[in-house]
């Protein structure tokens, strides 16, 4: 129960986090700019994904199995190679990559006037994937709790810090905001490091063994479950008005509270299900997967409902005015949300039960369905809306949880979908 305390506390801290970082930099920036800096914040986060090469998530399965062996040595040069110098190259690739969208596709025009796109993009996203690293090494040190502090909140408290450091000063543009927020991320990212290089346990030596840091299942994962997760809002940055992809992105941020609970049990029941699966007992993991919905639909109900008829009193506060477009895109979006709320853990499950595979297909296959969509809305319509991309969000998101939720009933056996609290489990 007190871990469970823990696990609401903190994610929702990071939730706290994350809209106050929206209120606070949309409203110093107003609504133009604020579009601007949060297309350069998506970027961001889908560009640590693509230059991590899946190194973060593949840590967080050896370094715990290390620790557990008395294996505590690392080698600092293959870390360095695998964390720095690899992501930095291919965040400087992805960074041009985005470049020649813009200026030679039309793409993005919420970043259309960014004058050093390049290095701004390439080192913030390099500085993400490096935190989610550390992050890592952070669970191993100091526990879940910091693992999931500093993955997750760590770039909304520096986005907080920026306001608070321009606080005397007139932010200006998105550009010079977002350049502040890279060297204040910078600097937590080194004094991060210290901290947990003196508290961790492991011990870095260049006679220790080398490691091979890059499976390609990892990263394909890691960047599946990013562009999942952010598809809409990169879609929102190509497509809309920097004005309207700031509108956007608040949407986006309040309605995701639906899902904390969820978010939550994932974090909960990861072990106990990959327990019982090791131990061949399909009955527990059908049990935990219960157990978690109990935590998660019945909150995860209520917050729906109240964010959707609460918007008229909290969107006025980010500077937006309310409207019929707004609510529909907000009901779209939280639609989407408990959608997945409702089939249960079932990605969770997947990934500790040997569907890893079967969990990424089903990620691709809600990724090309959202990609369809929004061209037929480019091609049909003279310019996308933003409701039009929540609606595609949500289809989306409908048969990606609807397919890996067959495949685990069909080969595992178990209903991680809500109905599974109407049945009794043995």
């Amino acid at each position: 129960m007190r871990a469970t305390v823990l696990l609401f506390a903190g994610r929702g801290l990071v939730l706290f986090a994350a809209v106050v970082a929206a209120f606070f930099i949309s409203a110093r920036l107003g609504a133009y700019e604020f579009g601007r800096f949060s297309a350069l914040w998506a970027l961001m986060v889908f560009g640590a994904a693509v230059s991590s090469l899946g190194v973060a998530k593949l840590l967080l399965r050896l370094l715990p199995a290390m620790r557990a062996q008395g294996d505590l040595d690392i080698d600092p040069g293959a870390l360095v190679f695998h964390v720095l110098a690899a992501p930095a190259a291919v965040a400087l690739l992805y960074a041009g990559m985005v470049q020649v969208l813009v200026t030679r596709i039309g793409m993005f025009p919420a970043l259309a006037e960014i004058n050093h796109l390049v290095p701004i993009l390439a080192v913030a996203s390099l500085l993400v994937s490096v935190l989610n690293v550390l992050a890592v090494f952070a669970r191993v040190a100091l526990g879940t709790f910091a693992l999931m502090l500093l993955r997750d909140g760590v770039q909304h408290l520096v986005a907080i810090l920026t306001v608070v450091a321009l606080g005397g000063f007139a932010l200006g543009d998105a550009e010079t905001v977002f350049g502040v927020f890279i060297a204040l991320l910078l600097a937590a990212n080194i004094g991060l490091g210290m901290v947990i290089a003196r508290a961790g346990p492991f011990r870095f030596r260049h006679s220790a063994p080398g490691m091979r840091l890059f499976r390609s299942s990892y990263w394909l994962n890691g960047l599946t479950g990013a562009l999942m997760s952010n598809v809409d809002v990169l879609a929102a940055s190509a497509l809309l008005q920097p004005e309207h992809v700031g509108l956007y992105v608040v949407l986006r941020r309040v309605a995701n509270a639906v899902s904390l609970p969820q978010t939550i049990a994932n974090d909960r029941y990861a072990v106990p299900i990959a327990a019982a699966h090791a131990e061949g007992d399909t009955a527990a993991v059908q049990r935990a997967s219960r157990d978690a919905l109990s935590i998660t639909a019945g909150v995860s109900t209520v917050l729906a409902i109240a964010v959707v008829a609460l918007d008229g009193v909290w969107l006025p506060l980010f500077g937006f005015g309310p409207s019929g477009a707004a609510t529909t895109t907000l009901a779209f979006l939280t639609t989407a949300n408990l959608l997945s709320v409702y089939f249960g853990i079932n990605f969770m499950v997947a990934a500790q039960c040997g569907l890893e595979l079967r969990a990424l297909r089903a990620r691709a296959l809600g990724l090309a369905l959202f990609g369809l969509l929004v061209a037929m809305i480019v091609l049909l319509r003279p310019a996308a809306t933003a409701w039009q991309l929540a609606l595609s969000q949500m289809l989306a998101m409908l048969i990606m949880n609807a397919v890996i939720w067959a495949q685990i009933r069909r080969r595992l056996g178990i209903d991680t979908s809500i109905a599974a609290m109407f049945r009794r489990v043995s």
